[in-house]
Parts: structure tokens; C-alpha cells; sequence
């Protein structure tokens, strides 16, 4: 009986031992800075284990120990390559070089000559060529040579007051006529005439009889008649002196 007492009383020892230790147990133990628990010596089982879900952290409060979340390793990404600007020749214009082209100034008109000769029948101007004759003054021009039928004309840029006398070979005492304006052109004096069966020169005696000098010029055109039959007559124009007119045949 007493052994039955002693039993029942180390039953409920252990009982009450179980019961304070289970008491002693309850409270949450401490825990880490970092929040990791105290490894305290303990009889019952660790909770199973359950992953933490996306943006929840891990606390003690948790069934469980956390498992550790794998954060994958961000692809990088590859950029492309910036785009590589066209590299663009540069516009080459080429410089035309345009030569200068030369003024070609007209040659100045030469000067009217003042007669060098033609004083005196001995040296006569030969014509063709634009003179200045002073007032009052006069110049000798050959006109033609032996047996010849000629056109002579005096151009002058004050015609009025000019006066041409023509001088036949041999015949220097008096003129054998004059040079008139006609009607096809008032502008000019002129002289027709000639003689085939002549020798020596045939002379023009002009007169500037103008009150300033006069630019002038002499022109003759002569042709051959030697080998013709010629006959001259004198003939009165306008009530002046007679001119000697050669016809020939």
C-alpha cells in the first residue's frame, strides 16, 4: 500500500513538473539584433518551413523559418550601338575663273594734218587724205597724170566758201575750170573732166576763204583715155568763169 503511495505521489511530481515546464516554455524567447532567435533547449518541434511571399518580410511572429528569396540577376540589357552619323563629302563647287575680256578701244580717228607741201604747183599733195587749211590759205594736189578723164570732189566740214580751181598740164596762167556743187549732193564740190591727148600733171588749187580754219579733204579718180578720141569744149555755169569740158569717143 505504501509502495502504491510512493508511486502515485512520483506520477504527480512528474506531472507537476511537466506542468511548470510547460509554463516555463510558453513565452516567445529573445531574440537577435538581426531577429534570429536564442537556440533554446526544447522538446517540441520546429514549425514547417513556407516561403515568404512577393514584398512580405520575414518576422518571428511567422510560422516558420523563412526561406531565402532568390532575387534573379537582371539581364542586362545590350543597347544598340548609337547610330553612327553618314559621313557626307563635303560639296566641292568648283571656282570657274572667268578670264577678263579685253576692251578693244576703236583707234582714235587721226587728226586732220596740216599740209606739210602743196605751196606751189612744184609740190603738190597727192589726195585721199582729211587736211586742215587755215583761213585764207591754199594747198596744190595733183589730180592726175598725161591723158586721163577724172572725178575730182572736195569734202569739207564748211563747204561754203571753199573753192577748188583745176589747172590742165602746161596751163598754170589760168584755170580750166572749177569745182560746183551739183544736184545729187549739195555737201561736196566736184569737177568732171580730162583731155586724151595730154602730158604733165593735172593740177587743183584749194582755197579756204572761210574766217576760221576748215578740215578737208581731196579725193580723185582718174582713168586711162591716151588711146582715144577725145574733144574738149568750154562751157559758162551760173554766170561764172567758163570750165573746159573734155568728151571723147
Amino acid at each position: 500500500m505504501r509502495n502504491d503511495s510512493v508511486r502515485l505521489s512520483m506520477i504527480l511530481a512528474l506531472l507537476l513538473f511537466l506542468v511548470t515546464a510547460h509554463s516555463v516554455l510558453a513565452f516567445d524567447p529573445p531574440t537577435w539584433p538581426d531577429g534570429l532567435p536564442w537556440a533554446l533547449p526544447t522538446t517540441m518541434p520546429w514549425p514547417t518551413a513556407r516561403p515568404l511571399g512577393v514584398g512580405e518580410s520575414w518576422s518571428p511572429q511567422l510560422n516558420g523559418n523563412p526561406v531565402p528569396v532568390l532575387t534573379p540577376t537582371p539581364t542586362p540589357i545590350v543597347r544598340p550601338p548609337a547610330p553612327v552619323a553618314p559621313v557626307v563629302s563635303p560639296l566641292i563647287i568648283p571656282v570657274v575663273t572667268v578670264a577678263p575680256v579685253p576692251v578693244v578701244q576703236p583707234p582714235a580717228p587721226n587728226p586732220p594734218s596740216i599740209p606739210s607741201g602743196g605751196s606751189s604747183p612744184m609740190n603738190p599733195l597727192n589726195p585721199g587724205t582729211w587736211m586742215v587749211l587755215d583761213s585764207g590759205a591754199s594747198a596744190w594736189y595733183r589730180i592726175g597724170s598725161g591723158g586721163v578723164q577724172m572725178e575730182v570732189f572736195l569734202d569739207a566740214d564748211i563747204i561754203s566758201n571753199m573753192t577748188m580751181a583745176i589747172y590742165a598740164p602746161g596751163q598754170l596762167s589760168r584755170p580750166i575750170g572749177m569745182g560746183t556743187t551739183w544736184s545729187r549732193d549739195t555737201s561736196r564740190l566736184a569737177w568732171n573732166g580730162g583731155h586724151w591727148n595730154s602730158e604733165g600733171d593735172w593740177l587743183a588749187l584749194v582755197t579756204n576763204r572761210n574766217a576760221t580754219s576748215v578740215h578737208y579733204r581731196v579725193t580723185s579718180s582718174a582713168r586711162d583715155i591716151s588711146n582715144k578720141t577725145c574733144h574738149g569744149y568750154w562751157e559758162r555755169i551760173n554766170g561764172g568763169d567758163p570750165i573746159f569740158w573734155t568728151i571723147c569717143e
